[in-house]
């Protein structure tokens, strides 16, 4: 969604080009909220110990809820750059999860 403006006159074939700013927020939206609700899964079904949760459910899940948070108030490319490193953050904060849960 970031890079939508550059994108569309080059004609790069993203969803964000294909189906629009709008149906693109929502699907990353509900994606994320469905992510959230599978990181309680590996724990349950004792894939993972104690320090995967506790990591997920203290790091990972808020940043995750912080931005759906940050999306819907502001949709700015400054935003979404923002958003973009955060979830780059997160993705490593996953792996520690992973890595300190086996």
């Amino acid at each position: 969604m970031e890079d939508i403006k550059g994108d569309y006159p080059k004609g790069a074939n993203t969803f964000p080009v294909k189906y629009g700013f709008t149906k693109t927020k929502k699907i990353i939206i509900v994606s994320t909220l469905i992510l959230i609700a599978a990181t309680v899964y590996p724990f349950i079904f004792r894939f993972y110990k104690i320090e995967y949760f506790i990591i997920v459910m203290v790091v990972v899940n808020p940043i995750l809820i912080y931005i759906i948070s940050s999306l819907l108030k502001d949709d700015s490319s400054k935003n979404l750059n923002k958003l973009s490193f955060f979830l780059k953050l997160n993705m490593v904060f996953g792996l520690i999860a992973i890595y300190f849960g086996k």
